[in-house]
Formats: C-alpha cells, sequence, structure tokens
C-alpha cells in the first residue's frame, strides 16, 4: 500500500512505546485508525501530535497492517511565533 497518509495520535503509551493513529480519511484497508510502533517512527510521537506516515506489513500474521516511517507535522506558523517571543514579555 503505497502513499503517505496523514492522521493524529489518538493513543500513545511511552512505557510499552506504541499507539494508534486517526487517519483523516479511510485507509486501504478500510479502517481509520492503524497502529505505530516507535521503532517505525522517525520522530518520537505524542498524544495528539499531528503526523505523517506510510503503511506497511502487519507486525503478526491475522493483524492490519502498521504505520511505518511514521514523522510529527510541526507547526511552522507557531514555531515562528515561539521564536518571536510572546507579546509583552520580558519587559
Amino acid at each position: 500500500m503505497k502513499g503517505k497518509f496523514r492522521g493524529q495520535v489518538v493513543l500513545w503509551d511511552q512505557n510499552r512505546m506504541f499507539g494508534f493513529i486517526e487517519s483523516k480519511e479511510m485507509l486501504p484497508f478500510g479502517d481509520t485508525k492503524i497502529f505505530v510502533h516507535q521503532l517505525n517512527c522517525a520522530d518520537v510521537p505524542y498524544l495528539g501530535a499531528e503526523c505523517e506516515f506510510e503503511i506497511g506489513d502487519p507486525y503478526k500474521l491475522g493483524r492490519n497492517p502498521q504505520a511505518m516511517r511514521l514523522k510529527v507535522l510541526r507547526n511552522e506558523a507557531g514555531l515562528a511565533a515561539l521564536a518571536k517571543g510572546l507579546p509583552g514579555g520580558g519587559e
């Protein structure tokens, strides 16, 4: 299943290093949620993170595919605002 998909991390267990992503669209295997393990991530996911991912083979026979090459999408506008500082801050 080729292509990149977008979604949001809706469950993340840092101790067990896995979670689930809710896709903004129906995924090719007929669901909107997909499993992800930190070993398959370019970035460290966190609850609520917007992300981009590809779909890889299931981690176990009989399971749904899993997210691979997950990248957390940075909010560039938010980062630019933080770089400028808060209004009235430090005065």
